[in-house]
């Protein structure tokens, strides 16, 4: 199954695991899913950070490295 992750899930299975339900993990970490992101989740986390709304990790890339497409 494809899923279009919401910005908010993209974030936080990155950077706050613990707030995802059970049912969520259990998607994210389903290898037959394929994982979506949308620019504009990109550019919001952007836009976000510039505001000091959210602190990204030290290591950035970290963010991007949980297996989206």
């Amino acid at each position: 199954m494809k899923l279009l992750l919401d910005t908010h899930i993209w974030l936080w299975s990155a950077l706050e695991p613990a707030r995802l339900s059970k049912r969520v993990k259990i998607a994210l970490e389903d290898r037959d899913n394929e994982l979506w992101l949308s620019p504009m989740s990109v550019w919001k986390t952007l836009v976000l950070a510039r505001k000091k709304r959210i602190r990204p990790p030290s290591d950035a890339g970290a963010v991007g490295a949980s297996g989206v497409t």
